[in-house]
């Protein structure tokens, strides 16, 4: 059984900077202005979960801890909703 071949190991990081190369290059070409040193992208922000699940203060071995399914049942009804309403406007849309 083969673990680690240096020469794939070294046609693959060719491959890979080839492919960052060419991203580069897109980006820069697409005349984009670059954000400054201060500044933010805001919708990089809003990617990542804002709430904090901190369950220490009581025994999970009960089993009455439902954090987790109450956060994923908030989830699950925002994603409903958001899928209603591009059904909606598809609909709109087509009528």
């Amino acid at each position: 059984m083969k673990y680690f071949d240096r020469a794939d190991d070294i046609a693959h990081r060719t491959t890979v900077l080839d492919r960052r190369s060419t991203l580069i290059q897109k980006i820069l070409a697409s005349g984009e202005t670059m954000l400054g040193p201060n500044e933010t992208n805001k919708s990089d922000i809003d990617l990542w979960p804002r709430e904090d699940l901190f369950c220490a203060g009581h025994n999970h071995a009960t089993g009455r801890c439902n954090h987790g399914a109450q956060i994923q049942q908030g989830r699950l009804q925002q994603l409903m909703q958001m899928i209603n309403e591009e059904q909606r406007q598809q609909e709109n849309k087509n009528n």
